[in-house]
């Protein structure tokens, strides 16, 4: 596969890994995911939090 992604409560995190692009999404207020959130200054912290979890999980999951 050639994504990936995380979600927390309210947020969900793609990381594209063959370009390394990452799309970020707030689902309680954009559920169809329209608006690409990645980048900005006040999720910074979300975004970084959600990235090292997903890397954490992708360096303990088997690949398939």
């Amino acid at each position: 596969m050639s994504t990936r992604c995380i979600c927390a409560k309210r947020h969900k995190l793609i990381r594209h890994l063959l370009t390394g692009e990452i799309d970020l999404f707030d689902l309680a207020a954009d559920p169809p995911k329209l608006e690409n959130l990645t980048g900005r200054p006040e999720l910074a912290e979300l975004q970084a939090e959600l990235t090292a979890r997903l890397m954490a999980w992708r360096a303990t999951a088997p690949e398939k």
